[in-house]
This record gives C-alpha cells, sequence and structure tokens, in this order.
C-alpha cells in the first residue's frame, strides 16, 4: 500500500562459539520499519545452523542483504 521498498544491509558477527556477538545496520533501505523487520527476520533464525568446520571456533562477520520488493 505504501510502496515501501529497498535493501537493509544487515552485518552479523558470530563468535568462536557459534553465537551472535552483534547484528547491527550497515545500510539502511531508507525505512526504519523495513530495516526492523530486517533484524526480527535474523534474530528469529537463532540458533543458528550447525557451522562448518572450517569455520568452527573461529570469530567471522557476514553481511546479508535482506531485499524488501513489491511485486506488480
Amino acid at each position: 500500500m505504501r510502496r515501501w521498498q529497498g535493501t537493509a544491509e544487515l552485518k552479523l558477527q558470530v563468535g568462536a562459539d557459534g553465537n551472535i556477538k552483534a547484528l547491527t545496520v550497515s545500510h539502511s533501505s531508507g525505512f526504519g520499519i523495513l530495516d526492523d523487520q530486517a533484524m526480527k527476520m535474523v534474530k528469529d533464525s537463532i540458533p543458528l545452523p550447525t557451522l562448518p568446520d572450517a569455520l568452527r571456533g573461529r570469530e567471522f562477520a557476514l553481511d546479508i542483504p535482506v531485499a524488501f520488493k513489491l511485486q506488480e
């Protein structure tokens, strides 16, 4: 209805123990409500899936684009 769309870019930092250390919006979609929804989507995915062997015991960060696009 409001024609809101855009891509929120999130940064997810995972600690060596496999738990989320931080989750932030690194680039806004332009709409706070969409940014908040993107953060909620990632938080709702906790606990994270089992990490591959190559990442276990290591800290790492992921950039996660979450696109909100209207279908015509």
